[in-house]
């Protein structure tokens, strides 16, 4: 079932990549599996998630991309003390998630590394060749490890390629 998403400008789509690169993440998971007696498996999914306290910039993201909004439980406080409810977009269906890392891609500043590595991971295709999406969820979780400046992502990332 695919849903119809409206149109939107690649200057929106650009302002969409600039936040994404302020508020947004690219994962890939792993996770162990055993069914019954048979051996323990490994999967793997990837996912884009953007995060704020503003429901109506991600409603607006979603209507052009599509993914699902999330209310968090962690609250932040504003500057007057109060809390402000945090709100998380997702996309977790993997033609969902490549259709909006292709879009952003050719914008991307900051996370510019882990959307490429990304579209990279989706291309090898589920449920084929594990050894090499384990290496791309090592790069992943080292890409987005804290404390890194993009120059050094950037470079681990050619390094890596």
């Amino acid at each position: 079932m695919s849903k119809k998403h409206h149109t939107i400008s690649a200057i929106e789509t650009a302002y969409i990549a600039g936040f994404f690169d302020g508020e947004g993440c690219v994962r890939i998971e792993k996770r162990h599996f055993r069914r019954d007696n048979s051996p323990l498996y490994t999967a793997y999914s990837i996912c884009a998630r953007i995060a704020n306290t503003n429901r109506d910039i991600l409603a607006w993201i979603q209507a052009a991309f599509g993914g699902s909004i999330y209310c968090g439980i962690h609250r932040s406080r504003d500057k007057q003390g109060a809390y402000k409810v945090p709100y998380e977009l997702v996309f977790s269906r993997q033609a969902e998630t490549q259709a909006f890392l292709l879009a952003i891609a050719p914008y991307m500043r900051v996370r510019k590394a882990q959307v490429l590595l990304g579209l990279e991971f989706i291309a090898l295709g589920n449920g084929t060749k594990p050894s090499l999406r384990d290496q791309c969820y090592e790069r992943m979780k080292r890409l987005n490890r804290k404390g890194q400046t993009n120059y050094q992502m950037v470079l681990n990332f050619k390094e890596q390629s």
